[in-house]
Protein backbone atom coordinates (compact mmCIF):
# COMPACT_ATOMS: atom_id res chain seq x y z
CA UNK A 1 0.00 0.00 0.00
CA UNK A 2 2.95 2.25 0.62
CA UNK A 3 4.38 1.69 -2.73
CA UNK A 4 1.13 2.48 -4.06
CA UNK A 5 1.12 5.24 -2.41
CA UNK A 6 4.22 6.93 -2.88
CA UNK A 7 4.35 5.72 -6.87
CA UNK A 8 0.71 8.00 -7.50
CA UNK A 9 2.15 11.19 -5.63
CA UNK A 10 5.48 10.49 -7.44
CA UNK A 11 2.99 10.56 -10.59
CA UNK A 12 1.22 13.45 -9.82
CA UNK A 13 4.55 15.49 -8.98
CA UNK A 14 6.81 14.74 -11.94
CA UNK A 15 3.53 14.65 -14.43
CA UNK A 16 3.15 18.79 -14.61
CA UNK A 17 6.97 18.99 -14.53
CA UNK A 18 6.93 16.92 -18.68
CA UNK A 19 4.10 18.90 -19.73
CA UNK A 20 6.02 22.27 -18.97
CA UNK A 21 9.14 20.63 -20.61
CA UNK A 22 6.94 19.88 -23.61
CA UNK A 23 5.56 23.41 -23.93
CA UNK A 24 1.72 22.01 -23.04
CA UNK A 25 1.38 23.38 -19.55
CA UNK A 26 -1.05 26.54 -19.75
CA UNK A 27 0.08 30.02 -18.61
CA UNK A 28 -1.74 30.32 -15.38
CA UNK A 29 -1.28 34.55 -15.50
CA UNK A 30 -1.73 35.24 -19.48
CA UNK A 31 -1.70 39.13 -18.19
CA UNK A 32 1.55 39.29 -17.92
CA UNK A 33 3.65 39.86 -20.54
CA UNK A 34 6.36 37.20 -21.78
CA UNK A 35 9.70 39.70 -21.17
CA UNK A 36 11.84 37.37 -23.53
CA UNK A 37 9.43 38.43 -25.92
CA UNK A 38 10.22 42.23 -25.42
CA UNK A 39 13.38 43.94 -27.68
CA UNK A 40 15.53 44.81 -23.94
CA UNK A 41 12.97 43.52 -21.64
CA UNK A 42 10.85 47.28 -21.81
CA UNK A 43 7.89 46.65 -24.04
CA UNK A 44 7.36 49.76 -23.78
CA UNK A 45 6.42 50.36 -20.78
CA UNK A 46 8.58 53.95 -20.42
CA UNK A 47 7.25 55.09 -23.98
CA UNK A 48 3.48 54.53 -22.48
CA UNK A 49 3.92 55.81 -19.14
CA UNK A 50 5.67 59.00 -20.95
CA UNK A 51 2.21 58.97 -23.35
CA UNK A 52 0.26 58.97 -20.14
CA UNK A 53 1.83 61.74 -18.44
CA UNK A 54 1.86 63.77 -21.34
CA UNK A 55 -1.56 63.70 -21.66
CA UNK A 56 -2.14 64.93 -18.22
CA UNK A 57 0.07 67.58 -18.80
CA UNK A 58 -1.21 68.82 -21.31
CA UNK A 59 -4.55 68.53 -19.99
CA UNK A 60 -3.58 70.40 -17.08
CA UNK A 61 -2.40 73.22 -19.75
CA UNK A 62 -5.57 73.21 -21.54
CA UNK A 63 -7.57 74.14 -18.07
CA UNK A 64 -4.70 76.47 -16.40
CA UNK A 65 -2.61 78.10 -19.36
CA UNK A 66 -4.42 77.66 -22.51
CA UNK A 67 -2.54 80.49 -24.13
CA UNK A 68 0.57 78.11 -23.99
CA UNK A 69 -1.00 74.71 -25.36
CA UNK A 70 0.95 75.29 -28.46
CA UNK A 71 4.35 75.73 -26.83
CA UNK A 72 3.63 73.09 -24.88
CA UNK A 73 2.65 70.93 -27.90
CA UNK A 74 5.99 71.88 -30.04
CA UNK A 75 8.28 71.39 -26.69
CA UNK A 76 7.14 68.06 -26.88
CA UNK A 77 7.62 67.28 -30.66
CA UNK A 78 11.00 68.65 -30.67
CA UNK A 79 11.82 66.34 -27.34
CA UNK A 80 10.74 63.50 -28.99
CA UNK A 81 12.70 64.47 -32.71
CA UNK A 82 16.16 65.21 -30.13
CA UNK A 83 15.41 61.61 -28.26
CA UNK A 84 15.12 59.76 -31.51
CA UNK A 85 18.40 61.31 -33.00
CA UNK A 86 20.28 60.84 -29.70
CA UNK A 87 19.19 57.16 -29.54
CA UNK A 88 19.88 56.59 -32.97
CA UNK A 89 22.61 54.07 -34.75
CA UNK A 90 24.81 56.92 -35.95
CA UNK A 91 24.84 58.48 -32.71
CA UNK A 92 26.33 55.53 -30.46
CA UNK A 93 29.42 56.72 -29.55
CA UNK A 94 28.34 59.81 -28.53
CA UNK A 95 26.00 57.97 -26.14
CA UNK A 96 28.79 55.57 -25.61
CA UNK A 97 31.61 58.39 -24.12
CA UNK A 98 28.74 60.21 -22.17
CA UNK A 99 27.91 57.28 -20.27
CA UNK A 100 31.75 56.38 -19.43
CA UNK A 101 32.07 60.08 -18.11
CA UNK A 102 28.81 59.75 -16.32
CA UNK A 103 30.43 56.51 -14.88
CA UNK A 104 33.83 57.88 -14.35
CA UNK A 105 32.18 60.69 -12.45
CA UNK A 106 29.76 58.37 -9.85
CA UNK A 107 33.52 56.19 -9.46
CA UNK A 108 34.83 59.53 -8.15
CA UNK A 109 31.97 60.41 -6.16
CA UNK A 110 32.21 56.51 -4.33
CA UNK A 111 36.13 56.67 -3.54
CA UNK A 112 35.32 60.27 -1.70
CA UNK A 113 32.94 58.56 0.29
CA UNK A 114 35.19 55.52 0.97
CA UNK A 115 37.59 58.52 1.59
CA UNK A 116 34.82 59.94 3.94
CA UNK A 117 34.27 56.75 5.53
CA UNK A 118 37.75 56.14 6.35
CA UNK A 119 38.08 59.27 8.18
CA UNK A 120 40.31 61.01 5.57
CA UNK A 121 38.50 64.28 5.22
CA UNK A 122 35.45 65.92 7.00
CA UNK A 123 31.44 65.40 6.23
CA UNK A 124 31.23 69.16 4.99
CA UNK A 125 34.75 68.25 2.74
CA UNK A 126 32.82 65.71 1.42
CA UNK A 127 29.72 66.94 0.31
CA UNK A 128 31.30 70.06 -1.08
CA UNK A 129 33.50 67.80 -3.44
CA UNK A 130 30.89 65.18 -4.12
CA UNK A 131 28.21 68.31 -4.86
CA UNK A 132 30.91 69.69 -7.12
CA UNK A 133 31.29 66.51 -9.51
CA UNK A 134 27.76 66.18 -9.11
CA UNK A 135 27.34 69.12 -10.48
CA UNK A 136 29.25 68.77 -13.84
CA UNK A 137 27.01 66.20 -14.51
CA UNK A 138 22.87 67.03 -14.37
CA UNK A 139 22.76 69.00 -11.52
CA UNK A 140 18.85 70.47 -12.02
CA UNK A 141 17.57 66.42 -13.51
CA UNK A 142 15.22 65.82 -10.18
CA UNK A 143 13.52 69.78 -10.50
CA UNK A 144 11.56 68.71 -13.23
CA UNK A 145 10.29 65.58 -11.31
CA UNK A 146 9.39 67.38 -8.22
CA UNK A 147 7.91 70.14 -10.06
CA UNK A 148 5.24 67.65 -11.52
CA UNK A 149 4.20 66.47 -7.96
CA UNK A 150 3.55 69.97 -7.09
CA UNK A 151 1.68 70.72 -9.77
CA UNK A 152 -0.26 67.80 -9.12
CA UNK A 153 -0.92 68.97 -5.74
CA UNK A 154 -1.66 72.13 -6.75
CA UNK A 155 -4.77 70.47 -9.24
CA UNK A 156 -6.08 68.26 -6.47
CA UNK A 157 -5.77 71.13 -4.37
CA UNK A 158 -7.64 73.62 -7.37
CA UNK A 159 -5.17 75.81 -6.94
CA UNK A 160 -5.37 77.66 -10.41
CA UNK A 161 -2.90 80.71 -9.96
CA UNK A 162 0.09 78.42 -8.46
CA UNK A 163 -0.93 75.45 -11.21
CA UNK A 164 -0.52 78.00 -13.71
CA UNK A 165 2.64 79.38 -12.48
CA UNK A 166 4.41 75.43 -11.68
CA UNK A 167 3.24 75.19 -15.20
CA UNK A 168 5.28 77.68 -16.61
CA UNK A 169 8.10 77.00 -14.45
CA UNK A 170 8.20 73.07 -15.85
CA UNK A 171 7.33 74.31 -19.40
CA UNK A 172 10.99 76.42 -18.98
CA UNK A 173 12.80 73.10 -17.39
CA UNK A 174 11.45 70.84 -20.03
CA UNK A 175 13.05 73.55 -22.45
CA UNK A 176 16.25 73.64 -20.88
CA UNK A 177 16.64 70.11 -21.00
CA UNK A 178 16.23 69.97 -24.89
CA UNK A 179 18.93 72.73 -25.17
CA UNK A 180 20.86 70.50 -23.39
CA UNK A 181 20.00 67.25 -25.09
CA UNK A 182 20.86 69.57 -28.22
CA UNK A 183 24.19 70.37 -27.61
CA UNK A 184 25.00 67.19 -26.30
CA UNK A 185 23.88 65.82 -29.77
CA UNK A 186 26.40 68.74 -31.32
CA UNK A 187 29.31 68.53 -28.94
Amino acid sequence: MFRLMTGLVLFLLIIPGFAAANGTFENSRPNVIDASKCGKGSCGHYEVHRELKEAEILTWVEKFTPEQAAEWKAMFVERKGLEAKWLSPEMKDKREAWKKERVKRLAEIKELKKQWAEGKMTREEYVEQAYEKMKRGNEKAMRGHAIYFRIKEAVENNDAKEAGSLLNELLEFHRQHNEKLKARIEK
